[in-house]
């Protein structure tokens, strides 16, 4: 393995140490606070719980509002990282233009004609780039109530403190070994 990996590697297990360390510390009572009003309710507000109906009953037309609208959020959301990916690229709309322009042979009526389903495309992949960034937070906030809930379960026995010194002792370890070595 590279040193930096190692140094990479020892510096994780140091912060995972440091951490369990601290939440053996840290009382019961605040972690479950912290998992149930703080972490449950934004995950409820970001994700909120679908609650399937039979058939017979109609839609209301809140539902159909909330779901054009989080259609269209996901949509601008998806353009605004696709332009800021542009942007941040040295690129700019009008030059994707004249690329495009330039690929497709023939009169003004054949890149409208090519330009038409070209942007139902990009409305499709930006609702998809837009549904996977809302997406990525949502399993964060799951997976932190996974991690909480854990450590919650084997706090009373003392064996995330012990966790936590293994995790920071190896670290502590593999941080020595690298400098020892790069003497």
């Amino acid at each position: 393995m590279d040193h930096r990996t190692l140094i990479l590697l020892g510096t994780a297990l140091e912060i995972a140490g440091t951490f369990l360390l601290a939440v053996e510390a840290i009382k019961l009572p605040n972690l479950q606070f912290f998992r149930e009003k703080i972490l449950k309710v934004a995950t409820l507000k970001i994700n909120p719980v679908i609650y399937f109906v039979d058939k017979e009953t109609p839609e209301t037309k809140a539902g159909e509002i909330w779901f054009n609208t989080m259609l269209v959020f996901f949509i601008v959301l998806g353009l605004s990282i696709a332009y800021a990916g542009l942007r941040l690229s040295g690129h700019s709309l009008s030059n994707a233009w004249l690329r495009f322009a330039s690929i497709v042979p023939g009169s003004t009526w054949i890149d409208i004609l090519v330009a038409i389903p070209t942007t139902f495309v990009l409305l499709v992949l930006a609702s998809v780039v837009g549904t996977t960034a809302y997406t990525i937070p949502v399993i964060m906030l799951d997976g932190a109530i996974a991690v909480l809930s854990f450590i919650e379960r084997h706090t009373a026995s003392g064996v995330i403190g012990i966790f936590g010194f293994l995790f920071f002792f190896v670290g502590a370890a593999i941080m020595s070994y690298v400098s020892w070595v790069s003497v």
